[in-house]
């Protein structure tokens, strides 16, 4: 069963504090109970400064591995110190909420099968400062939820409404998850793994529509193209205004999403339901989305080590193609981080790296599934018919009626010094030998193989 926790905050601040905050509990069962009250919540200024803090030492410890950012000198900055500020933190934030956690508990009891998406909207707060904050908090982190391990946060930047799309022609064929992936600048991180863990996904009904450091006519398929998912891989981050954010699509140009707002409207409005930012401090990029109405983005808050976006796109993929929800799939992601690696793993070196990804909510509308895009939750073979494509080696055992051609061609090859393969462009020489010749020679033995094709200049 899902229960839906909103808190709105008023406008306020740590040294205040934030009254009269509005507190709605929504459950999803046949009766769709629906709660709603005021809490006040004290001030806190310790906050603030206990984040920073953290902050400042993460920056340090993650400064020569992350996507953005330039190496550091070395410092006296150590992981227990680090760790020591993330559990100072996680312990402010629980005693700050006391007043929210006394509401949950009088609303609802969990059970093991709850999801709880708590969503932390900051509409009505002014300071930009004060929501920059907010935005960062754990909030996953709250104590309330620890024996279900049943939480899972989302930031609302406005008010939240229903988005409405434009219905598309009905498919004539089998409908496909559609991902749309940018992998802008790559200097000093690793693109190549994030593209790798997409392709996976074409097993899993999904259709990859795929942008190399593009130029920005080529963004013209985000505008043109219907598609449910945008993938960006490389570098970004936010301006010091927190209102927007910035992607580095090539190694020679960047991009405010402002530049560019009727594509993401149109893109929108084509069916566009969620966006995954695998790249550095995203917060400004979520904002100016959210402005656009796009439904759901997932972004890191932070700086973020290249091997750690790696793993928790594959983690939270895994989760999400496996038919959990998109708030289970953060949360399931975000506990793998944490627990599945090695003390020498740098996750464990980063105390508080996995509470980075966040999940950006801008409609009242329910969470798409992997499903409801047109993938598939259960993989699909591997066809071994390869159409127009050429049999490889590999693909030997799927390679049939031309036994007694490739018997001439065993034994011209054992009794001549040179056997060419002539025919037209297409005709299959080049599998009649990879995948029909060549097998055979190696089970004949003491017969050295080399493969070698004319590049562009033979």
């Amino acid at each position: 069963m899902k229960k839906l926790v909103n808190l709105e905050f008023s406008d306020g601040d740590f040294h205040l504090g934030f009254g009269n905050n509005k507190f709605q509990v929504k459950t999803t069962d046949m009766r769709c109970n629906f709660k709603q009250t005021t809490i006040t919540l004290p001030p806190a200024p310790d906050i603030p400064s206990t984040y920073e803090k953290w902050k400042q030492v993460y920056d340090w410890l993650t400064s020569s591995d992350t996507r953005g950012g330039f190496k550091k000198t070395q410092t006296n900055f150590s992981p227990s110190e680090c760790n020591k500020l993330a559990r100072n933190l996680h312990e402010e934030l629980n005693q700050w909420l006391s007043p929210l956690q006394l509401q949950l508990n009088s609303v609802f009891k969990l059970s093991p099968d709850s999801e709880i998406h708590l969503l932390i909207n900051t509409k009505n707060i002014i300071s930009d400062a004060t929501k920059d904050i907010l935005h960062k908090l754990p909030w996953h982190e709250l104590d309330y939820f620890l024996e279900t391990n049943s939480l899972e946060a989302a930031i609302c930047f406005n008010e939240l409404k229903s988005i409405s799309q434009t219905p598309q022609p009905e498919e004539k064929y089998i409908r496909r998850a559609r991902i749309i992936s940018i992998f802008g600048d790559n200097r000093d991180i690793d693109t190549k793994a994030d593209e790798a863990i997409l392709n996976k996904l074409k097993q899993r009904g999904g259709e990859l529509i795929v942008l190399q450091q593009p130029q920005r006519p080529d963004l013209v398929k985000l505008w043109d193209e219907p598609c449910d998912i945008l993938f960006y891989g490389g570098h970004s981050n936010t301006t010091r205004s927190y209102q927007s954010g910035v992607i580095y699509i090539n190694s020679d140009d960047y991009l405010d999403l402002q530049e560019i707002r009727k594509t993401f409207r149109a893109s929108v409005d084509k069916g566009l339901k969620l966006a995954i930012f695998n790249s550095c401090d995203g917060l400004g990029l979520a904002r100016q989305l959210a402005d656009l109405n796009l439904p759901y983005v997932i972004v890191w808050r932070e700086p973020v080590p290249d091997e750690i976006a790696q793993k928790f796109l594959e983690y939270f993929l895994n989760s999400f193609t496996g038919g959990k929800s998109l708030f289970k799939s953060v949360r399931e992601a975000r506990d793998k981080l944490q627990e599945l690696t090695k003390n020498t793993d740098i996750e464990k070196q980063i105390p508080g790296v996995s509470w980075l990804p966040i999940i950006c909510q801008n409609t009242v509308d329910v969470p798409p599934t992997w499903k409801d895009m047109g993938g598939l939750t259960g993989k699909v073979p591997n066809c071994p018919y390869k159409g127009l494509s050429a049999f490889t080696e590999e693909d030997a055992d799927f390679f049939f009626d031309r036994d007694e051609f490739i018997e001439k061609l065993v034994k011209a090859v054992n009794t001549k010094s040179l056997v060419p393969i002539i025919g037209a462009s297409g005709s299959g020489k080049s599998s009649v030998v990879f995948a029909g010749l060549v097998p055979q020679l190696r089970n004949i033995g003491k017969v050295q193989i080399v493969s070698f094709r004319p590049g562009d200049n033979p």
